[in-house]
């Protein structure tokens, strides 16, 4: 029986759903194929925290993780480069017990937008943001199923799996562990460096005469930890 998977999402998003409904119909499909975690939270440079909708992580393999973003159509249309700036700040952020990672916008712009409109604004948005190579977005097909697509490429498919190109993609944004770095001055030059490597906490106090030497100092205890750690 052939699944018009593609033309009940269409239909699904011409009824303006909430973003929650969009969550429910998307992990819906995904939920068989990845472990799905919610309200995943980060820090990006300089220490801002994030939040992101989920993380997925593709049952018998934990090496394949990606972040998703969930929109209503409204906000899409309403200012989708704010939509990217937002998806492009994600792919620089360190998820907790993930490291960086790409995101995948649901719905596909291309499925709420005007051809023109998303021509206009994606572009100035993608220029400025050189990893916006790392944004793809979630389809859906008829004959693949549901698929994640980057840069007009399959990563993965509900039919097919992992692409080749999407083990490529993913391992490239991708970094070990869960790590996290932060210098914090006070006013008597004191720097905290708090390093996290591999769910391991480690922290030292740093003094210089002046922020620029503490900062220095900091970071070559950062390099030396690191190495000590891994070996």
């Amino acid at each position: 029986m052939k699944d018009y998977l593609r033309q009940t999402w269409q239909a699904f998003l011409d009824d303006d759903p909430s973003e929650r409904d969009v969550a429910a119909f998307v992990s819906a499909r995904l939920g068989a194929h990845f472990q799905i975690e919610t309200e995943m939270y980060g820090v990006a440079h300089p220490a801002n925290t994030q939040r992101i909708d989920a993380i997925c992580t593709l049952y018998g393999d934990s090496s394949f993780s990606f972040g998703l973003e969930f929109k209503t159509p409204k906000a899409m249309r309403k200012n989708f480069e704010s939509v990217l700036n937002q998806a492009h700040t994600y792919t620089m952020t360190s998820w907790r017990g993930f490291g960086q990672l790409p995101v995948f916008l649901a719905p596909d712009p291309s499925d709420v937008l005007d051809p023109v409109v998303l021509a206009n604004s994606a572009s100035p948005a993608a220029y400025r943001h050189k990893d916006s190579y790392f944004v793809g977005s979630v389809q859906m097909t008829n004959d693949l199923g549901v698929c994640l697509m980057a840069n007009n490429r399959a990563v993965w498919t509900e039919l097919g799996g992992v692409s080749d190109y999407g083990k490529a993609f993913v391992s490239a944004r991708q970094r070990t562990g869960d790590q996290y770095h932060a210098y914090k001055a006070s006013w008597r030059d004191l720097h905290v460096v708090e390093l996290r490597v591999n769910g391991q906490d480690h922290h030292h106090k740093i003094y210089g005469k002046t922020k620029e030497q503490a900062i220095e100092r900091a970071r070559e205890y950062d390099k030396r930890l690191i190495k000590d750690v891994a070996s």
